[in-house]
């Protein structure tokens, strides 16, 4: 892992995730990064650290459920009264880490394991004080107006956000492998 691996200038970053995890720091240094450019295209504080914080946990999970051997990406762009953020993996998707689970009751496809994980807040360890990390990642986009897209295996699921009115739309997808996190702010 070397700092060739992480890149941030202008309003845009990218950060490369390796198959042995996400080196902490250049996490952090990257979340820290996308904050300073929402703080001076002026996104409140409050909101910006939400936000990065948001990447933060997205760029850990590619480590803790994508599974072995995997890689990914991390990237933002930030513009004038808009950005957007991706984290992307290439692994077992979100399917198959509740099919490898403990779980007693598996999701039947991926369209229920999408709902599962976005919308439930549901851990495949089975555990009800874990799987928040959507619910993180969704708090932080109702701050402003935004669309998060989840996509993995043959489903993706949309949250779409307008001031105070939230739905979301769950649709079948052509087969994806591993799992892509989209999120496109405006303010």
């Amino acid at each position: 892992k070397s700092s060739k691996d992480s890149r941030s200038e202008g309003g845009v970053g990218v950060l490369r995730l390796h198959a042995s995890g996400c080196n902490e720091a250049d996490a952090n240094d990257f979340a820290e990064a996308f904050h300073a450019l929402l703080v001076t295209a002026s996104v409140a504080k409050p909101a910006a650290r939400r936000l990065s914080g948001a990447l933060h946990e997205l760029l850990n999970n590619v480590h803790e459920h994508a599974g072995d051997d995997v890689e990914g990406l991390g990237a933002f762009e930030v513009l004038d009264r808009e950005a957007w953020m991706v984290v992307a993996d290439s692994g077992r998707g979100v399917l198959g880490g509740y099919l490898e689970s403990p779980l007693p009751k598996k999701p039947v496809g991926p369209e229920e394991a999408l709902k599962w994980a976005v919308v439930d807040h549901r851990s495949r360890t089975g555990d009800p004080d874990r799987g928040t990390g959507f619910q993180t990642v969704i708090q932080s986009v109702r701050s402003l107006d935004g669309c998060i897209r989840v996509r993995s295996d043959a489903a993706s699921i949309e949250l779409e956000q307008q001031a105070d009115q939230s739905r979301f739309l769950l649709r079948e997808q052509g087969q994806l492998r591993g799992f892509v996190v989209s999120v496109l702010l405006r303010w």
